[in-house]
């Protein structure tokens, strides 16, 4: 009968228990390039609801200013482009003027609370105020203007926003049975249109450019992170003729 010494029976049970550590160095390994797979997982799918909000709004802006510059073109031939023009330009010389008699009187309030050049700052501020003042029908002119371009900047903001909602409700029709509202709030944006504004958006103001910025609220939900708010921006520029 053939004996197995002690030192054959240490060897292999040194080696059945490096089995047991290199499996149980593997099963680690596993968990730990698991789950950062199912972290970086999530993470990506959660970043595609914001580039899917991204994607649906801008094909709306951009729509829209195509639309709007198919309008203008009809709108340039009658000459309302060109007053139109023509009175935005008014009206930004008033608010600059305006904007900088403010200024001069704010300062001259400045020097007298810090005591500093009080005598400097009243000279130049009483030269700012009587030019400001000094030709009323300019004055008269350019508070008119300021009227007929915040009047028509409003009136340009609604029909923008008609037509934005109209281009977003064609595009959900083609996707969706869902009405607009209910599916941009599915999107994150909780107040559906409501949530959108269309802020610095200006159309032959000054120039023959259309610039339609469309800002939105998105809440989403970011992996580990968890739930996120932030803004969002969308923007579609082009001249107009």
């Amino acid at each position: 009968m053939k004996t197995v010494s002690s030192s054959t029976i240490r060897a292999y049970g040194d080696i059945d228990m490096k089995k047991k550590k290199d499996k149980g160095s593997v099963t680690l390994e596993a968990a730990i390039f698991l789950s950062m797979f199912l972290f970086a997982y999530l993470f990506f799918m959660d970043l595609v609801q914001v580039v899917r909000a991204q994607m649906i709004l801008q094909y709306t802006v951009t729509e829209t200013a195509k639309e709007l510059s198919q309008y203008t073109y009809l709108l340039s031939k009658t000459g309302v482009v060109d007053q139109g023009i023509s009175t935005g330009k008014r009206s930004a010389e008033f608010d600059n003027k305006t904007t900088e008699m403010i200024e001069s009187v704010q300062k001259l309030g400045e020097m007298i609370v810090n005591f500093g050049d009080v005598f400097g700052q009243a000279s130049a501020t009483q030269q700012t105020v009587s030019s400001y003042f000094s030709d009323w029908e300019a004055l008269k002119e350019g508070l008119i203007s300021k009227g007929k371009t915040e009047i028509r900047a409003a009136l340009q903001g609604i029909l923008i926003e008609t037509l934005c909602e109209n281009a977003l409700r064609g595009q959900i029709e083609n996707m969706s049975t869902k009405d607009v509202d209910t599916y941009l709030r599915d999107l994150g944006i909780e107040g559906g249109m409501s949530d959108i504004t269309f802020d610095g958006t200006s159309w032959f103001r000054t120039d023959r450019t259309l610039d339609i910025i469309m800002t939105y609220k998105l809440r989403f939900r970011l992996g580990v992170l968890g739930d996120q708010e932030r803004i969002f921006k969308v923007r579609a520029k082009t001249a107009v003729w």
